[in-house]
């Protein structure tokens, strides 16, 4: 999320206020003082230590576990995708057509395709509800602080959604 946007939603919304322990008649950091802290977090290098330390507390809560685990963070250019060419040839529904209905086993496979594809899409949903399917920043560590920042953010939001959800 951009400076300003963090300083307008810290203003707008006390659930973020909340969250950083301010009350109504605190002052709201600006844009310029966000920025500020963010670049601080980037150069001290914590992230990645918050980072590991938040997946220790999940592991011990039994909420994640690593074993089966397959992690690909692998960075690649692409050209511009739209909807669903993604998926092309991979894992698009099978489509039925007027005179050719789709089969069971049709429908079948595409109930499970969707069920995978719909996990993936959450999270790719959930990540550009942040700002964050493009990252706009100048240098490659700025870049990795941003993505790993996010996806921490995604994280957490999840697993006090999860909780919740239990409860």
């Amino acid at each position: 999320m951009a400076d300003d946007k963090t300083e307008y939603q810290i203003k707008d919304r006390l659930i973020f206020q909340r969250f950083l322990g301010l009350q109504l008649c605190d002052t709201v950091p600006d844009a310029n003082t966000i920025l500020h802290f963010r670049e601080e977090l980037n150069n001290a290098n914590i992230l990645d230590t918050v980072f590991c330390w938040f997946m220790e507390q999940l592991e011990k809560k039994g909420i994640i576990t690593r074993s089966g685990s397959i992690v690909d963070a692998t960075f690649v250019n692409v050209s511009r995708q739209y909807k669903d060419s993604a998926y092309t040839g991979t894992v698009v529904d099978e489509k039925g057509y007027k005179n050719r209905p789709l089969t069971k086993t049709q429908k079948r496979n595409n109930t499970a395709k969707s069920r995978i594809q719909v996990m993936v899409e959450h999270i790719f949903a959930a990540i550009n509800h942040f700002g964050g399917i493009c990252i706009r920043t100048i240098g490659g560590k700025r870049a990795e602080f941003q993505i790993v920042f996010m996806n921490l953010i995604y994280n957490m939001t999840r697993y006090v959604y999860l909780m919740e959800a239990k409860a």
